[in-house]
């Protein structure tokens, strides 16, 4: 009696597929493929920030542009007179050392003094969103995509050049700028101290990208001369 059975071979292995996150083939890949029309939403969600920060100070542009306004140190007479409205039985509630100030009658002048820094610094993050769009996608786009590239480093080291250059000019505007407003003292000026850290923060995280940058691509262009 002849054995019908039959032995079956198995299956080959299947080959992973290209992760939509790393850009590499391994057995865990999540997302579409690589350059395809899915994968590009795919990462356009993944990076929606990238798009909504710039959104940020356009609005406070904008805002500032139609209804200018700043801050402004209250004398001592002001603040005693001040504080005195919010006396509780003899107690002083709270302490007044800051107005805002709106200007019912502004010039042109007024208005691009106020509304000025606020969207130079949207187009300023605008630009550099749009430099770590581009790194974000060549470094996933798969093995056949240079992960470093020179227009990468291009626009990535302008995008830091122009936050230092905004921050110069945010310091010259705390300095002179806002006397244009006819508010006198320091306090206009003061009031665009946090604004002009915040400047300066994000000018030395991204000047040292760029560096990280521009040094992980000599050494990979260095790698691909040896290889």
């Amino acid at each position: 009696m002849t054995d019908q059975s039959q032995t079956v071979a198995p299956k080959p292995a299947q080959p992973h597929r290209i992760c939509g996150e790393c850009g590499h083939t391994h057995a865990r890949a999540i997302g579409p493929q690589p350059g395809t029309r899915r994968w590009f939403a795919y990462k356009a969600g993944t990076n929606l920030m990238l798009a909504i920060v710039p959104v940020l100070p356009l609005v406070k542009g904008i805002t500032n542009l139609i209804h200018p306004s700043a801050e402004v140190d209250l004398t001592g007479a002001q603040r005693e007179a001040l504080n005195a409205q919010f006396e509780v039985s003899g107690h002083t509630a709270t302490t007044v050392r800051q107005v805002t100030v709106e200007l019912d009658h502004p010039s042109l002048m007024d208005r691009l003094v106020a509304a000025g820094p606020s969207l130079l610094l949207a187009g300023l993050l605008l630009f550099l969103a749009y430099a770590l769009w581009r790194i974000e996608i060549n470094m996933t786009a798969g093995p056949q995509q240079r992960p470093f590239t020179e227009k990468d480093q291009r626009v990535l080291s302008r995008a830091a050049q122009y936050l230092w250059g905004f921050w110069w000019a945010f310091l010259a505007l705390e300095a002179f700028g806002f006397r244009a407003l006819h508010l006198g003292g320091t306090g206009a000026a003061g009031s665009l101290t946090s604004g002009s850290i915040v400047v300066l923060g994000l000018s030395v995280l991204v000047g040292s990208f760029a560096r990280t940058y521009r040094k992980g691509r000599t050494a990979y262009n260095e790698m691909q001369g040896i290889v």
